[in-house]
């Protein structure tokens, strides 16, 4: 019989009813873990941007040259474009102005940071031995850049370059990196891959505080770099959202640089991040024609999900198209589950989903196999159902998908493999295209959806609270922030002892719409 869509009947397949049941589920399960929040037991401080002239000064002592300024934008502070450009630098920061170091500098060249931790230091005073002699070592990049911050924020405060830098770095209890996760706040995570990386990555800083920072016991006492666990998660923070990664004749770098790193993330970036010509400055360049009054955007890596960005940067990107659900844990034949008697038993082996139906029965269009997809009503959608549909798509990314016959598995061999693999239209890939469901595919297609389900629930169910639960408590933070900042309008931001929310989105961003913390400060960070 003849793999074609006029072969079957709608009634044949299952419905459109089934398939969105389970689609749902899935796009729910995705959003629930892209909206997890941190519940505030205080009310949430009120942040004021610093004044306009902090930014110009910190820029005049870094020896900026400026085509765009600080400013408000969607995404929170970021950098406004002064006027029309098209593939032209923006920003550009002298490098003897940047704290940079080799990633590898005891196996790999380290020619050019000795040099500029040399020009470093005639420009900004001498560094101590034991500092120096850690930065050119084999410790990892984030401890000998976090430490290097450290010694700056002890000893050059009357710097008006890095006097300017440091009072515009927010504190450690505004930050929410997953490294700033305390073990009881982790559990506000819910998701337990999320708590447990929390866990690790809490660990993690806490050794090495007491490892090489502690000024008691830390490797570097003698320095006196830092005196409790906050400072060096401070420190390490800083170091993990807002470093940059270079390359310079195969040297690979970290680089911190002051005003450059201002600048927010988007997918769909405008500009990109460079050394010049003759390695004398760190610039912003324009990657196509950019407006006056659009935001400088840069990309913090490609395809990154939110647990990704999470974890490095303390934001999330609502309908982030690389999210993904993840089914592994509960797919496997020889996986088991949780029976209500409390034994365990087999869960049989999923099967995948027939990718042409499915797109079908949910109203979307493409490919899904090779992740192509859109709804094909999306261009008359507004920002709320754009964004709802970004997470739908994502969610019917993460599903298991039948593959095509002929494609790796099929079990026909010899001629007759043969011959009906050269029936079939192929893809530039070297794949046949997927083909609807046959009458006999029906019932286990069904079968597949219903389990799925199941799956998906089970998933669900172990999140303490529900979407709509986080729902609230994310509009209660949106209201309590608001009645802040209007009751302390005039007045310096106050620092809170209690976890701000880190997740807090804004209801009506669009798909690349970045979430918006309390603080303008929550809408950065970096590319590692």
């Amino acid at each position: 019989m003849a793999h074609c869509k006029c072969s079957l009947q709608r009634g044949q397949l299952p419905t459109n009813s089934q398939y969105n049941a389970r689609w749902q589920l899935a796009s729910r399960f995705h959003k629930a873990r892209a909206l997890k929040v941190l519940p505030c037991n205080a009310a949430a401080p009120a942040v004021v941007a610093p004044a306009q002239d902090v930014y110009e000064e910190l820029a005049q002592h870094a020896d900026a040259a400026l085509g765009a300024t600080a400013g408000t934008t969607p995404l929170g502070r970021g950098l406004v474009l002064d006027k029309d450009t098209q593939g032209k630098c923006v920003v550009s920061v002298s490098l003897i102005n940047a704290l940079l170091i080799a990633d590898d500098p005891v196996n790999n060249i380290s020619i050019f940071s000795d040099r500029q931790h040399r020009h470093w230091q005639e420009r900004h005073g001498q560094l101590p031995s034991l500092l120096l002699e850690f930065l050119q070592g084999e410790a990892r990049w984030d401890i000998r850049m976090a430490a290097w911050l450290l010694w700056v924020q002890q000893h050059k405060r009357r710097s008006p370059l890095w006097n300017s830098y440091l009072s515009l770095l927010p504190p450690e209890q505004q930050m929410s990196c997953l490294l700033n996760f305390s073990k009881d706040e982790a559990v506000e995570l819910q998701v337990p891959f999320l708590q447990s990386e929390a866990v690790v990555q809490a660990d993690w800083c806490a050794y090495l505080h007491g490892h090489f920072l502690d000024r008691v016991s830390g490797r570097l006492a003698p320095l006196q770099l830092s005196n409790t666990l906050q400072d060096s998660l401070w420190a390490l923070s800083m170091v993990r959202s807002r470093t940059f990664s270079e390359d310079v004749n195969g040297e690979a770098l970290t680089l911190m640089v002051p005003y450059a790193d201002l600048a927010n993330h988007s997918f769909d970036n405008n500009s990109t991040f460079c050394l010049s010509k003759d390695t004398k400055s760190f610039e912003l360049r324009a990657t196509r024609a950019v407006a006056a009054g659009e935001e400088i955007t840069i990309s913090y890596g490609d395809q990154k999900p939110n647990v990704d960005l999470l974890r490095d940067y303390g934001f999330i990107i609502p309908g982030n198209p690389y999210d993904r659900v993840q089914f592994s844990a509960h797919i496997h034949s020889t996986s088991t589950k949780r029976t209500t008697d409390g034994t365990s038993s087999a869960v049989e082996h999923l099967r995948g989903l027939n990718p042409v139906c499915l797109l079908e029965a949910v109203g979307f269009t493409g490919n899904l196999a090779a992740g192509t997809i859109q709804f094909h009503l999306q261009a008359a959608a507004d920002g709320r159902d754009k964004l709802r549909l970004a997470r739908q798509a994502a969610a019917l990314l993460s599903l298991p998908l039948t593959k095509p016959d002929n494609a790796a598995g099929n079990s026909n061999v010899g001629l007759t493999s043969w011959l009906s693999a050269a029936t079939q239209a192929w893809t530039p890939s070297g794949q046949p295209d997927p083909v609807p469901l046959t009458k006999e595919q029906v019932p286990v297609e069904r079968a597949t959806v219903q389990q799925l389900q199941q799956l998906l629930l089970q998933q669900l169910a172990e999140l303490p609270t529900s979407i709509q639960t986080d729902e609230k408590l994310l509009q209660q933070l949106q209201e309590r922030a608001t009645s802040s900042s209007v009751s302390s309008s005039g007045k310096s931001g106050s620092a809170s002892n209690s976890k701000q929310t880190v997740l807090l989105q804004q209801p009506d961003s669009q798909t690349t719409g970045q979430s918006a913390g309390l603080s303008a400060w929550r809408v950065r960070r970096r590319r590692r």
